[in-house]
C-alpha cells in the first residue's frame, strides 16, 4: 500500500467517505461524478458498478486532472459489467487535488449502471 494512502489513513482531518454516485441516464456519455472542493486533497481508491438490469453493459471512468475531457486519453478504466452480477470494481489510487479537474464515468446502456466512487478527503496544507 502506498505511503500517502497510509499518511491520509493517520491523518486525524482525512474523511473516508462516499465521494460520488450517479446512474448515467444517457448512453455511452460521459457524466461527471466528482470534482474536488477548492482547498481538499482527495484520494480515490475505489469505484464500484452495480448492473441492476437484465443486459450486460460496458462501464468506463474518466480521469482529467485539469479539466473536463473524457475521450481515450482520460480514460482510466473499463470493464464490462455482467446482469445480475455481484458489484463490479475498479481499484484507483486516483489524486485529485486540482478544483479545475473532475472524474467522470460512462456506461453503454442508459440508466443500467450505478457508480459509486469511494475516496478520502482531507483539506489541504
Amino acid at each position: 500500500m502506498s505511503r500517502d494512502l497510509d499518511n491520509f489513513k493517520r491523518d486525524e482531518y482525512a474523511e473516508r467517505k462516499q465521494l460520488g454516485q450517479i446512474r448515467p441516464l444517457v448512453a455511452n456519455t460521459p457524466v461527471e461524478i466528482y470534482s474536488p472542493r477548492l482547498g481538499v486533497e482527495t484520494t480515490a481508491f475505489m469505484l464500484t458498478i452495480t448492473n441492476d438490469s437484465n443486459q450486460d453493459a460496458v462501464a468506463t471512468a474518466y480521469h482529467d486532472d485539469n479539466g473536463t475531457t473524457y475521450d481515450r486519453d482520460t480514460r482510466i478504466g473499463q470493464k464490462t459489467v455482467s446482469k445480475g452480477a455481484e458489484d463490479a470494481k475498479i481499484g484507483l489510487y486516483l489524486a485529485a487535488n486540482n478544483s479545475a479537474g473532475s472524474v467522470a464515468v460512462e456506461s453503454s446502456a442508459a440508466g443500467d449502471l450505478t457508480f459509486t466512487l469511494w475516496g478520502i478527503e482531507r483539506p489541504k496544507k
